[in-house]
């Protein structure tokens, strides 16, 4: 296995989490909960760096959860490790945030949580105006397998509508929710499917950066197509009111 020196970033709402690999190995991950938390980015990077006696340029790559996410604060994190890539020509690993929740989640419930009986796994994360972004699995043979929707070709919608949907397709079973939108619809979640709605006892609410790093290694060494610039997915498009 090659040693790897990389950066793996988490930063798609208002919390943000940056940790350090040396050597493959995770040696510290930094938390920052506040909504300027990608503003300070720069520096808590340079300082990480330097407690551990490495530079940019030591690094193989930067691995981020480049979305689906909140505008502002995707926008800040995306710019922030595009700028360090043109300038050090770090190669730029981005991982999707509902791929990579979906996979922790399902890790979870294979390793700690085998009591909990289910075949379907829903990921929702917080698309605001009580809209969701989503992602279904069926979980089949120790893996997952991605089900598409005929009714919502976008991959966010009003929560009422999908919870609406997914009853009408998926009532009688058990269903796992994962993710922060899981979270802050939970009540409503469990009106609409009593208790085949499953949750964990501390719901996920987004990707870590282990996720992220475990998935950027698997890219990183099957793929040598390196990139540079990374696009947020924003998946939404945003609009935005002018003051007159």
């Amino acid at each position: 296995m090659i040693n790897l020196n990389f950066l793996s970033l988490q930063a798609s709402y208002s919390g943000l989490e940056l940790s350090l690999y040396k050597n493959n190995i995770l040696t510290k991950k930094i938390e920052e909960n506040n909504r300027k938390a990608s503003s300070i980015l720069i520096p808590l990077i340079q300082d990480l760096l330097q407690e551990y006696d490495l530079k940019i340029s030591d690094l193989n790559f930067i691995c981020v959860d480049h979305g689906p996410g909140a505008f502002t604060s995707l926008r800040v994190a995306i710019t922030t490790v595009n700028g360090i890539s043109f300038a050090q020509k770090i190669p730029l690993i981005g991982i999707d945030g509902l791929d990579a929740l979906s996979l922790q989640t399902f890790d979870l419930l294979q390793n700690k949580y085998k009591n909990l009986k289910t075949n379907l796994l829903i990921t929702l994360l917080n698309a605001y105006n009580d809209e969701v972004f989503f992602e279904i699995d069926k979980i089949e043979n120790s893996s997952l397998e991605k089900i598409e929707l005929e009714n919502f070709k976008e991959s966010y919608v009003k929560i009422d509508l999908f919870l609406e949907e997914i009853r009408n397709l998926f009532g009688g079973e058990n269903i796992l929710f994962s993710g922060n939108a899981a979270t802050l619809h939970k009540n409503l979640i469990q009106n609409f499917f009593q208790n085949k709605a499953i949750f964990f006892p501390e719901i996920l609410q987004v990707s870590s950066t282990e996720q992220i790093a475990k998935m950027a290694i698997e890219k990183y060494n099957s793929d040598k197509n390196f990139v540079y610039k990374l696009l947020p997915k924003y998946l939404k498009s945003q609009t935005f009111a002018i003051k007159k």
